[in-house]
């Protein structure tokens, strides 16, 4: 995911406009596979994508959040100017709006970083859909090859790759990307009439 810096600083004063002490952007791109293997069937194949930006104001001891999935300039300034609204105290503020430095060069937290990655030697998401299906047989083929008694097995695969973006008003900016991978199998054994 990318969002250009001079974005993320206009957001963040938009979401200061009503006197915040601190804001902060999370955003999201988040692609998923699920697979589900029952008694030797394939019973679910599922893949999806989810994305959005959050933007969180801090004012006093409350805070308020606005989210979009939308990634354009003027749904992430909604949503930014949303998170004000609910959160300021338009009373007391000067109207003054402080200045978000994400380059480093007046943050207290330093310049921005390169992208935190967690290498993978083969990703997720370019091994073919039969690979993973063939995993999971032999995941239920090894279970069942434990003991004669073992009576059912369900095995599951979930993958993930999640990028994510955190920038706040101090000048925090860190991206990371997170690949992930689950595999689950689950045993039923019988015998002498209990499971």
């Amino acid at each position: 995911m990318v969002l250009e810096p001079e974005l993320v600083q206009r957001v963040l004063r938009a979401a200061l406009r009503t006197g915040g002490r601190l804001a902060e952007v999370f955003a999201e791109d988040r692609t998923t596979t699920s697979l589900r293997l029952d008694d030797g069937r394939v019973e679910e194949v599922v893949t999806g994508r989810d994305r959005g930006v959050g933007t969180r104001v801090f004012h006093g001891d409350s805070q308020a959040y606005a989210h979009t999935n939308r990634l354009d300039p003027i749904a992430l300034l909604r949503a930014a100017e949303a998170a004000a609204s609910a959160s300021g105290d338009r009373g007391t503020h000067d109207g003054a709006v402080r200045a978000v430095a994400l380059d480093g060069a007046r943050s207290p937290r330093g310049p921005i970083r390169e992208p935190i990655t967690h290498p993978v030697p083969e990703p997720a998401d370019a091994v073919a859909r039969d690979r993973k299906v063939a995993w999971l047989r032999e995941a239920d083929d090894a279970a069942r090859a434990v003991d004669p008694t073992v009576r059912q097995v369900a095995v599951g695969y979930f993958d993930t790759r999640q990028r994510v973006l955190i920038a706040d008003s101090d000048g925090r900016w860190v991206e990371e990307d997170r690949p992930r991978i689950r595999l689950f199998v689950s045993v039923v054994a019988a015998r002498d009439g209990v499971m």
